[in-house]
């Protein structure tokens, strides 16, 4: 009797498995995800090919030095943001990598100053107001009293 690891799926029907469209499927094919001769795939060699990807990319991660394009993918990301990054002092080795734990201190930091620099523009805006709106009363309050009485009898 056969099992339904060893049966053999279409593409759509192995996207719908993993969870992921036909588009990163195939994908993975052109990576080297094997596929039978009739154009099926058998779940349970596709999920030995895709735990080896996996266990590959963990090793990298797992060295810590990962290239631009690494750190962008793992961070959800595009490239230009890790180039802003650096331009803002994120560290970098002399082979051009990035350490993983470097960066993550750096983001650390770089994100807590982004929002105390909100905050603080946000804070000098509202003093602004307050001043504003303190000195336009003490002008209505210094004003004609006979206003004021009229106003308030009103």
């Amino acid at each position: 009797m056969k099992t339904i690891i060893y049966s053999n799926v279409s593409e759509t029907a192995l996207a719908e498995i993993f969870g992921v469209g036909t588009e990163t499927v195939r994908a993975w094919v052109a990576e080297g995800l094997p596929r039978n001769a009739n154009g099926t795939f058998t779940i349970c060699r596709s999920c030995r090919w895709i735990n080896a990807q996996y266990k590959a990319e963990l090793r990298k991660i797992k060295s810590c030095n990962l290239e631009q394009q690494q750190l962008a993918d793992l961070f959800g990301v595009v490239r230009q943001t890790v180039a802003i990054w650096g331009r803002n002092g994120l560290p970098r080795n002399k082979n051009k990598t990035y350490d993983l734990k470097k960066v993550c201190r750096f983001l650390r930091g770089f994100y807590q100053k982004q929002g105390e620099a909100k905050y603080e523009k946000r804070l000098m805006a509202m003093r602004k107001k307050v001043t504003r709106n303190a000195a336009q009363l003490q002008r209505f309050l210094a004003g004609d009293k006979t206003k004021l009485s009229k106003l308030f009898k009103e």
